[in-house]
Order: structure tokens, then C-alpha cells, then sequence
């Protein structure tokens, strides 16, 4: 890392000095640490921390000798001040870099996290407990992908760990509030119902038009709204339906990724979007399967 004084741009740190590396670490810098929110025990502990890491830094012989005391004070200030900005703002804003463990078989593999970064751009995207796009590890880049279409203007919204299909709204809501000091208000945490665990997800296709569920069975539902009937959408749903239960179920006993099966569950995903109530459970599996297709193609560590 890099720490430049912002009177003199002169380098502290003796290795990786460079402006295009200071310009970027500045932006480290410049990413949120919600002092506003933290309680002076947390404050206290992160200060003291900074004062411990700026000494030890000191004792390593890493700083660049100074022409005289106050220059060094001045230095040991700035490097304490920018520690301590990092250790406020990284545990709300730093993303894990992760690889896929193959397993020998292969419904078995599972991402591990190696190890974590600052990534600025990543961090001005918002949480949702139902994000709209995925983050995967490309060595050490972040690469972001969409998950669904987003209309123009809308928000991209990413998931700081916290899902609708894995925690319920209580526990979402005290996890996010602990770690990353907000109160999440996002359509699931503030839906008048609460939304189900993966494992009560309905199986059972319902439809809309219009945004409007239907109220009736069958093909011959029509829409509440416009009175138009189901029964063509029904029928490009179905047919979306069937190739998305073998490309699943071939992916999840081989591990076979390719650009064409990548493409039909993007374009089933698409087509539940248009016309179909969610959640229901094969929306949230073929979601979950593209999400591990992009996985494959993104770092990952092989059985020795």
C-alpha cells in the first residue's frame, strides 16, 4: 500500500511508490467509514489499533527518514489518521475474493474466500436482500454481472451476504445493522408478508400481466387488468420450463458449462421476469445455477 501526504506528495511507504498507486489508494480513502454511527467503544478500540500498527510500521524501519522531528511527527499523524480511516471503513466496504473448490463430484463444490479487497467502484453499489447482480473473483479483479433485466434508471443492487432465501427478515435486518450500520429497507424487508426461506419456496407457477398476479387457474386465467388470456405466455413459460430442468440437472451432476446453456437459463430467467410470480422455487434454482456457471469460469481450485 500506499500513503502520500496530500501538502507534499511525497511517498511514506519506501516500496510501491507511484502516482497512478497513490491516486487509487486515495480512493481507499475516500470510501465511507460511518464514524456517525459508531459508538465511542468502537472508536476508542479502532484509534488504539491505528496508534499500535503506525509503531510497529515505525520499528520495521518502513518510513522514509525525516529531515527533522516535526516532519517525522507530521508523517507518523498522517499514516495513523489514514489507518484509522481504513480500519472504520473496510469492514463496510471491502468485498472477498473467493474461488470455486471443485469436488470430485461436482454438486459438492463450493465457493471458499482466500482473502478480501478494496474495491471503490463496488462499494458506492447498494445492498438487497434480492440483488440484481452477482460479483465473482477473476484473479485478483471483481467482475459484476446482471442477474435480471434492470429498466433504464433503476439501481444496480448487489447482496452483502444477507439473502431473502437464506435468512429471514429479523435476522437479516440485525446482521446488516451489526456489520454495515444500516437499517436495510429493501421490497423484501418491507413487504407486508415475509418472503420464504429457499426451502419453502412455492414450486407452483403463478402468472401476471399487467404486474398483476392472476386470479384464476390454468390457461384460461386471464389478466385482471387488461382481460387478456394466459394461455400463450403459459405456453412460452412451459416450453422456457422444460430446458431449464435438464440444463439444471445436467449442471449440477456434471458441471457442464456451455455458451448456449448459459444463454437458455438467461433467457428462461427473463421470461419468469415478464410473466411469472416470484418467488417460485425453479426461478430461484436456475438463478442459483447461473450464478455457479459464472463461478466455473472465474478463479477456482482443482481436487489434488
Amino acid at each position: 500500500a500506499v500513503v502520500s501526504t496530500q501538502s507534499t506528495g511525497e511517498d511514506i511507504i519506501r516500496k510501491g511508490s507511484g502516482k497512478e498507486t497513490s491516486a487509487k489508494f486515495q480512493s481507499v480513502c475516500n470510501m465511507i467509514t460511518n464514524l456517525e454511527h459508531r459508538p465511542p467503544i468502537d472508536i476508542i478500540r479502532r484509534a488504539s489499533l491505528a496508534i499500535i500498527l503506525t509503531n510497529a510500521i515505525r520499528q520495521m524501519g518502513m518510513f522514509r527518514k525525516q529531515q527533522s522531528c516535526h516532519a517525522k511527527e507530521n508523517v507518523y499523524k498522517i499514516v495513523q489518521e489514514t489507518l484509522l480511516k481504513c480500519l472504520q471503513s473496510y469492514p463496510c466496504n471491502a468485498h472477498e475474493i473467493s474461488e470455486l473448490q471443485i469436488k470430485e463430484e461436482f454438486r459438492y463444490s463450493a465457493n471458499e474466500d482466500i482473502g478480501a479487497g478494496a474495491f471503490p467502484f463496488l462499494s458506492l453499489v447498494n445492498h438487497s436482500c434480492n440483488p440484481n447482480v452477482v460479483r465473482h473473483s477473476l484473479g485478483t479483479r471483481t467482475v459484476m454481472r446482471v442477474l435480471r433485466a434492470i429498466p433504464a434508471g433503476s439501481e444496480l443492487l448487489d447482496n452483502y451476504g444477507y439473502h431473502y432465501a437464506t435468512h429471514m427478515q429479523p435476522e437479516r435486518r440485525k446482521a446488516l445493522r451489526a456489520q454495515y450500520l444500516f437499517d436495510c429497507t429493501c421490497a423484501q424487508c418491507t413487504a407486508p408478508a415475509a418472503w420464504p426461506l429457499f426451502p419453502e419456496v412455492p414450486a407452483a407457477f403463478r402468472y401476471h400481466c399487467c404486474k398483476i398476479p392472476c386470479t384464476g387457474g390454468g390457461k384460461s386465467a386471464k389478466c385482471a387488468k387488461c382481460g387478456r388470456k394466459f394461455s400463450k405466455m403459459i405456453n412460452k413459460v412451459e416450453r422456457a420450463t422444460s430446458t431449464a430442468r435438464k440444463i439444471v440437472q445436467d449442471f449440477v451432476e456434471k458441471g457442464e458449462v456451455t455458451r448456449e446453456n448459459e444463454g437458455r437459463m438467461l433467457e428462461f430467467l427473463e421470461v419468469c421476469e415478464e410473466h411469472v410470480c416470484t418467488p417460485v422455487r425453479l426461478y430461484n434454482e436456475c438463478q442459483e445455477v447461473v450464478k455457479q456457471m459464472w463461478n466455473v469460469a472465474s478463479n477456482k481450485q482443482f481436487p489434488l
